[in-house]
C-alpha cells in the first residue's frame, strides 16, 4: 500500500449537525481521511442530532482521533480552539462536506516531503449535485500550514467564515507574504467541497447565516427550516 499520511501532520475540524450533508456525513468524513494523517483533532460544538455520539464511537476505533465538544459562539473562536489541540507541526483545516482524494493525499505527501513550505493553498472547487463545479475564491487559504502561536483565525464578513491571519507580519496568510523567500506556495491538487444546489445555498444563506450566525443566534443547523435542503446528498460526492 502506497504510503498516503501526511508528514507530521493533523487533521483539524471543527463540526456541527453533520449526521447528513452534501458529502456523505460525518462518518464518511473520518474514513476519507483519517488514515492519511498522523493524529486528528475534531470539535464539536453543539450538535443536536447524533454526531457527537458517533465521534465518540469512531475515537474509540481509531486511537489517533480526539474528540472534543465545545459550544459554539463564532467560527473563528471555534477554530482556534480546535488549533490549540494540536501537537503535531502541521495541520490540515477541512471541513465535513469537503473531501480529498487518496491519490491527491499521496501527492501531497510527496511534496511535503520534497517542498517543506509554511503554508500550502489548496483550490476549493464548488461540486453541486447537478455536476457543475465552480472555483471558490482563496479567502479560507492556506488549508495546510505549519502550527505556530503567530497565526490565529479572524472573523470576516458578518462572521460568515473565517481566516488565517499571520500576526508577526500582520497580514492575512492568503495574502502575498512580506518575506523574500515564498513561505506560502499555491498547488493544484483540489479539496472538494460538495454542497447540494444553488438554490438550496441560497436558502441557506437566508436561513443559516443571514438571521442566525450573523445575529448571534444559539439554533443548531438541524433546527433551520431549510437544514435538509441544503444538507441533502450530493451524487457525485467521492465515495
Amino acid at each position: 500500500m502506497i504510503n498516503a499520511v501526511l508528514p507530521d501532520t493533523s487533521l483539524c475540524a471543527i463540526v456541527r449537525d453533520e449526521m447528513i450533508n452534501p458529502a456523505g456525513g460525518i462518518i464518511s468524513f473520518i474514513e476519507a481521511a483519517i488514515l492519511h494523517v498522523e493524529k486528528a483533532v475534531i470539535v464539536d460544538t453543539g450538535s443536536v442530532d447524533e454526531t457527537l455520539n458517533v465521534l465518540n464511537d469512531m475515537q474509540a476505533k481509531y486511537s489517533h482521533l480526539s474528540v472534543y465538544s465545545r459550544p459554539f459562539k463564532d467560527f473563528a473562536s471555534s477554530r482556534n480552539w480546535a488549533l490549540d489541540q494540536i501537537k503535531t507541526k502541521n495541520v490540515l483545516i477541512l471541513d465535513a462536506d469537503e473531501r480529498i482524494s487518496e491519490e491527491n493525499f499521496v501527492e501531497l505527501r510527496n511534496i511535503m516531503i520534497e517542498n517543506p513550505r509554511r503554508g500550502y493553498n489548496l483550490p476549493i472547487i464548488k461540486c453541486l449535485s447537478d455536476g457543475s463545479t465552480k472555483k471558490l475564491n482563496a479567502a479560507n487559504n492556506p488549508r495546510i500550514f505549519r502550527l505556530s502561536d503567530n497565526i490565529i483565525y479572524v472573523n470576516m464578513n458578518g462572521n460568515r467564515y473565517e481566516v488565517p491571519y499571520l500576526k508577526e507580519w500582520e497580514t492575512f496568510m492568503h495574502w502575498p507574504l512580506r518575506h523574500a523567500t515564498p513561505e506560502v506556495i499555491s498547488l493544484e491538487i483540489p479539496i472538494m467541497h460538495y454542497c447540494a444546489t444553488e438554490e438550496s445555498l441560497k436558502r441557506k444563506e437566508d436561513d443559516w447565516y443571514v438571521n442566525v450566525v450573523n445575529r448571534g443566534d444559539a439554533t443548531p443547523p438541524s433546527q433551520v427550516k431549510s437544514f435538509k435542503e441544503w444538507k441533502s446528498m450530493n451524487p457525485h460526492a467521492i465515495k
